[in-house]
């Protein structure tokens, strides 16, 4: 008897034909922009890892909301709006624990229009309590994603090796050491930067699923790595579960999903070669709603933001920041006094830092906070004059800055 195909929806069609389109149509908005000439500069900038301003990169950011948000209009025209309604109440159909690093873009804002899915930005990709899995459906998926030449793997590699003597433990503090202690000990311990990456996503990712089967949760959580050359332009998403080698159908999406991702960055001559971002984005997922990326919400391809995450409902609450995404704000803006991205860090960084949320009291509340429990990024942002506050709309996906 011959088995009949699933019938293919008329949504799922129209969020095929868009990500295959998403090239073209994005290159078509910002070439018919009115502000034609600031989208050309940063692009320029970025490829070429130059600093562009704190009011530049603002600027940049609401033009690339501009188009997000025409995007979520049109679905909403032929789908109707369901893309803020409480349908993730039910948990995620897609839990992803991914670095901080700007490279690292796997979903553009039709997979979000897809299915729900939920990340969690940490350096080193530690899964701690594994928090981000938590939250998935009785059928939901993780993905712990590793990357080429993670910086927080080196720093936790050089932790582990004796590589902080007495001249550079200027190096280590309290939130450089949350990102460190992250990482398993024999997993710093290797040599070589892809192997130990491709370690660490292992090692996470059954983690994870041994917290998971704790619980009784029979959710899986699997490894994959994102990998590059030293050309900087030929991207690869790995497979890497060392018990499951058929890889499971959901990888298919994150891979095209990259490859559109990068395409288009490499057609703007950007590469993953060297770190670079334009911002450093300081938010919670979970606050945010069904699109809950800055890199959605602000159209960014890759290399252009370094995004951590937070949990805000903690400190609305009267709750503190925490230790390791602090640290990672401080590892990408100021550390070792300029910061190890280059355009927000690096020399002449901009040191611009996006809080993005959807409470204007929330945004406050957390950059008093950011500036009064780290003084060294208090003083490189100018007492925070170059950190932004982006207020977000989730029901009309819309950005202000206050």
């Amino acid at each position: 008897m011959t088995q009949l195909s699933k019938p293919v929806s008329p949504r799922e069609v129209y969020i095929n034909e868009q990500k295959s389109q998403f090239g073209e149509r994005r290159d078509g908005f910002y070439k018919a922009h009115s502000d034609r000439g600031l989208i050309d500069s940063v692009h320029t900038a970025v490829s070429k890892l130059q600093v562009v301003s704190t009011e530049e990169v603002r600027r940049f950011l609401l033009i690339g909301n501009e188009r997000a948000v025409g995007l979520v209009k049109e679905y909403e025209t032929n789908f109707g709006s369901r893309l803020h309604g409480p349908e993730w109440a039910g948990g995620y159909a897609r839990g992803i624990k991914e670095c901080v690093d700007a490279r690292v873009i796997t979903t553009t804002i039709f997979d979000y229009m897809r299915r729900t899915i939920v990340h969690e930005r940490t350096a080193g990709i530690g899964v701690r309590s594994g928090h981000v899995f938590r939250q998935l459906s009785a059928d939901g998926i993780g993905y712990v994603l590793a990357h080429t030449g993670c910086g927080g793997e080196k720093v936790a590699h050089q932790a582990q090796n004796g590589g902080f003597d007495a001249q550079n433990m200027h190096l280590r503090d309290a939130h450089i050491d949350r990102i460190i202690e992250s990482i398993p000990a024999g997993i710093g311990r290797i040599k070589d930067p892809h192997q130990r990456s491709k370690a660490n996503a292992i090692i996470q990712a059954h983690i994870a699923t041994l917290l998971l089967q704790e619980e009784g949760s029979g959710n899986h959580v699997y490894p994959a790595m994102l990998k590059w050359d030293d050309s900087g332009t030929s991207i690869e998403v790995l497979w890497l579960s060392d018990v499951h080698s058929v890889e499971h159908p959901s990888i298919h999406n994150i891979r095209s999903s990259t490859k559109i991702l990068w395409e288009c960055a490499v057609d703007l001559a950007i590469t993953s070669k060297d770190h670079y971002a334009l911002a450093a984005f300081y938010y919670d997922p979970y606050r945010l709603g069904r699109i809950n990326s800055p890199h959605a919400i602000f159209d960014l391809l890759p290399n252009m933001g370094f995004a951590v995450t937070e949990n805000f409902s903690q400190v609305e609450s009267g709750g503190s920041l925490s230790g390791s995404a602090v640290g990672s704000l401080r590892y990408a803006v100021s550390h070792a006094d300029t910061g190890h991205v280059n355009g927000v860090g690096g020399i002449g960084g901009n040191k611009t830092i996006v809080i993005l949320d959807t409470s204007a009291d929330v945004l406050r509340k957390v950059k008093q906070l950011l500036c009064e429990s780290t003084p060294e990024l208090r003083d490189q942002t100018r007492n925070g004059d170059t950190i932004l506050l982006a207020l977000y709309d989730p029901a009309t996906k819309k950005v202000s800055f206050i």
